[in-house]
């Protein structure tokens, strides 16, 4: 079927017997990004301001928050640079950041959580340090909340944070396995889950606070997909039962 604009030439062509992007003909430029309900997007944010660490309890450096239109994949990147002084010679002092829903009171994950530092600190006065930390979810649609957390390994010298961003990037689609690393809560819900050893930095932040499962979220947006299909097999077949019920009604 063809539709045709006021000069009799086809605009728009429709071909069931073709699949893909050959099944609907379209004009060139017809449609817009805002016509698309879930094309990948992005949030960000950044600070210069210096955060001071005082202690060695997981704070937060920078938030950031996305809203996704639709469920799929958020890849967080997070950036800082540490400068780091007063540490006494040889002692060993660590500081390490990752991405975390948890604006307080989370733990090192690893291998997320990267840290710098020195087990032995040399004789200078300031150290300067770049850090860098990424994580992929997969979330439903709606708003998400990501923090960019740190912590040092002692309670000596002084730490300050600047120059920190925080990039989220939602993708509605994979073409690929998407692998990341679970707690053992988490990856209770998928179907395969392989347990992980990781090489730590320093104490005690070196160590890990619970075993890691490797698994792949393209799992749930699988199973995303199944339980929308499902649902409109569900839906046809209701709206098939009731056209045959009008029919038969009709015929009595």
């Amino acid at each position: 079927m063809h539709l045709h604009d006021s000069d009799g030439s086809p605009v728009v062509a429709f071909d069931t017997r073709s699949s893909g992007t050959g099944a609907v003909t379209l004009p060139e430029g017809s449609i817009h990004s805002l016509d698309i309900a879930n094309e990948p997007g992005i949030s960000a944010t950044l600070g210069s301001a210096g955060h001071h660490l005082n202690d060695y309890t997981m704070t937060t450096i920078s938030s950031l928050e996305i809203t996704i239109p639709a469920s799929g994949y958020i890849v967080v990147d997070g950036h800082c640079y540490l400068t780091i002084w007063s540490v006494p010679t040889g002692s060993s002092l660590f500081a390490g950041v990752q991405i975390s829903e948890s604006p307080v009171g989370s733990t090192p994950t690893h291998p997320y959580y990267q840290q710098v530092g020195f087990s032995k600190f040399p004789d200078v006065g300031t150290t300067r340090l770049h850090v860098t930390t990424q994580r992929t979810y997969y979330k439903s649609a709606g708003s998400h909340v990501f923090n960019l957390v740190w912590q040092k390994s002692a309670d000596l010298g002084f730490v300050v944070a600047y120059n920190h961003f925080i990039t989220a990037t939602y993708f509605p689609t994979s073409y690929g396995s998407v692998s990341t690393f679970a707690t053992s809560s988490e990856a209770g819900g998928f179907e395969s889950a392989e347990l992980q050893s990781f090489q730590g930095g320093s104490e005690p932040d070196g160590q890990l606070s619970e075993p890691m499962y490797r698994v792949d979220l393209r799992e749930l947006e699988l199973r995303a997909a199944r339980a929308h299909a499902e649902a409109e097999r569900a839906q046809r077949e209701l709206l098939e039962a009731q056209v045959r019920e009008r029919g038969e009604q009709v015929g009595r």
